[in-house]
């Protein structure tokens, strides 16, 4: 080889490195957001122990003063949160798709009705404001998980009313977050 082609050769393996550094650099930055709304049963209230309390790999959590840190149980922080179902669902999709950090998004309030989730309420306002915090440095919503019910199913209004005020939910926040239709609100 010639002085020139060392140095062509020589520079086009630099850029290689540099595209291939750059590439493994956005892929492992890649943030897939997941909003946790509902009641009880959403933050959790299940036994936590030393196995649901180990972090998972590439998992973490907004937390009430909006920071990210690593999940572990409870992934909620009102006082009477436990284990839910957040943590075992991130771990499925961290597990599933290695090049993507989930992150969790906890919203859920205890003993909410569905109806207390309407837009310009401070359920939906919390989750609001949460969601777009979340987002911030990047990330994409990838699903809104939504697990809720009981303080509706009293056989009364509540009830009837129970189906209307949940879609009116996914409707507000697919539309106040720019998401379109295609995002899944997962009940």
């Amino acid at each position: 080889m010639n002085s020139l082609t060392k140095k062509l050769y020589s520079f086009a393996c630099l850029l290689l490195a540099f595209f291939a550094t750059l590439t493994a650099a956005w892929a492992e930055s890649r943030r897939d957001i997941y909003l946790l709304l509902g009641g009880r049963n959403m933050s959790g209230r299940g036994s936590v122990n030393a196995c649901n309390k180990m972090p998972t790999n590439r998992v973490q959590k907004l937390t009430s003063s909006l920071t990210w840190i690593d999940a572990v149980e409870p992934i909620h922080y009102d006082s009477s949160a436990a284990a839910g179902p957040a943590a075992s669902f991130a771990a499925i999709m961290a597990a599933a798709d290695p090049d993507a950090t989930i992150c969790l998004v906890p919203c859920a309030v205890g003993s909410s009705l569905a109806s207390s989730w309407a837009k310009g309420g401070a359920n939906y306002s919390t989750a609001l404001a949460r969601a777009q915090a979340a987002q911030i440095g990047g990330g994409t919503i990838k699903a809104i998980l939504w697990c809720q019910g009981l303080s509706d199913a009293d056989g009364s209004t509540k009830a009837a009313a129970y189906i209307d005020n949940v879609k009116s939910l996914a409707e507000n926040l697919r539309a106040d977050l720019n998401l379109g239709d295609t995002v899944p609100f997962i009940v």
